[in-house]
């Protein structure tokens, strides 16, 4: 899918912005009544859904690659939610893991810049704030 006019994006933005924030109430909920079992994932869907927001926000002055954001905040919130969870898990295993998702984000923003849908201020702009948002979230477990 391709919308390469930036104002035609926010109609798609705010309504994926109410799907995930009606997915994150949900998972909020079932949190409660299901004794914590998902706590360790509602600051990786609040960060999403953060995300979502602010990126919706700078698409009203700027068109920032959402392909590039939303991977590095996949990436970030992995290598957050590995080093959270660090006793629990096998290191070989969690650096395999973070390898292909690093990979993952340069193909990513490499097919981007390639097909020019972006420049590389706003590639690197998209990976910056996705990583870091999705990383501090997690890795702090923040969410409300």
């Amino acid at each position: 899918m391709s919308i390469p006019i930036r104002k035609e994006r926010l109609p798609v933005l705010i309504l994926i912005s109410i799907y995930y924030l009606m997915t994150y109430y949900i998972f909020r909920y079932w949190n409660s009544t299901l004794l914590n079992l998902f706590h360790p994932y509602l600051s990786f869907l609040f960060a999403g859904l953060v995300l979502i927001f602010i990126l919706t926000a700078i698409t009203y002055f700027w068109k920032i690659s959402l392909h590039s954001s939303s991977i590095s905040a996949l990436c970030g919130g992995m290598m957050a939610e590995t080093l959270v969870a660090q006793p629990v898990t096998s290191q070989d295993q969690v650096f395999y893991i973070n390898m292909a998702l690093l990979v993952l984000v340069g193909i990513v923003c490499f097919s981007r810049l390639y097909l020019k849908a972006h420049t590389v201020s706003q590639t690197i702009a998209g990976i910056a704030l996705g990583f870091s948002l999705a990383f501090s979230l997690v890795f702090f477990q923040i969410y409300i």
